[in-house]
């Protein structure tokens, strides 16, 4: 949303978000945040990324994906705006 220059609005991110948790329905689940925010990426070089950076580390730890509508996060699933 951050960097979508306006062409996502929050309600738009709440409405995705909204329905990709209940198409996933028991296939998700949220994660601990249980990792130090010590090291960071070579693509993470402005604090606007560290977020960024600490989800996908959080995501990889876990075996699990990011998912994102942010095309700016390596390794991470970029979700299709529809």
């Amino acid at each position: 949303m951050q960097r979508s220059n306006g062409k996502v609005t929050a309600a738009l991110a709440g409405r995705v978000l909204k329905g990709m948790l209940q198409k996933l329905g028991k296939l998700h689940q949220f994660i601990p945040d249980n990792q130090d925010a010590l090291q960071w990426p070579s693509w993470c070089k402005a604090a606007s990324r560290t977020t960024d950076a600490h989800l996908l580390a959080l995501a990889k730890r876990h075996h699990a994906l990011l998912a994102t509508l942010d095309a700016g996060i390596p390794g991470a699933f970029l979700l299709p705006m529809t």
